[in-house]
């Protein structure tokens, strides 16, 4: 056991042990108070640290191949209207995931095939400032 003065460096997380109680810290300043009691551990004040990302990126499905359901993600450094679409092969609108104004963030958006044939299908993401395509690969 630790004095609370003293500290043990995991990689980039530190760990405080107060007897009783513990404070766990990342290099991004997430923060983390445990406390242990008779078996028990309680967590408490858990901070979220969200990533703002310094440019758009759309990127690759995953699953890929998929069946039925894939997952897209795509970064937003600024606030755009968006638009997420999926065609066919034949470059046919399928689907509109979304059309949306949205904020500065890292989204993710699940697609459900469910109903399409086996396929190379395609996704376009448009922002104000920016337009990328993907393509994924359907396998039933």
């Amino acid at each position: 056991m630790f004095n609370a003065d003293e500290s043990v460096q995991e990689g980039s997380i530190s760990f405080i042990d107060f007897g009783d109680s513990s404070y766990v810290s990342d290099s991004l300043g997430a923060e983390l108070n445990v406390s242990s009691r008779r078996g028990y551990i309680k967590f408490t004040n858990i901070t979220r640290i969200t990533t703002i990302p310094n440019e758009f990126k759309l990127n690759q499905n995953y699953p890929n191949p998929f069946n039925p359901i894939t997952t897209i993600s795509y970064d937003l450094p600024q606030a755009s209207d968006v638009k997420l679409n999926v065609y066919d092969i034949t470059g046919r609108l399928i689907q509109t995931l979304v059309d949306k104004k949205q904020s500065t963030e890292q989204y993710s958006v699940r697609f459900n095939a469910s109903q399409y044939s086996s396929s190379v299908y395609f996704y376009r993401f448009q922002t104000d400032d920016f337009v990328q395509t993907k393509k994924m690969l359907l396998i039933k």
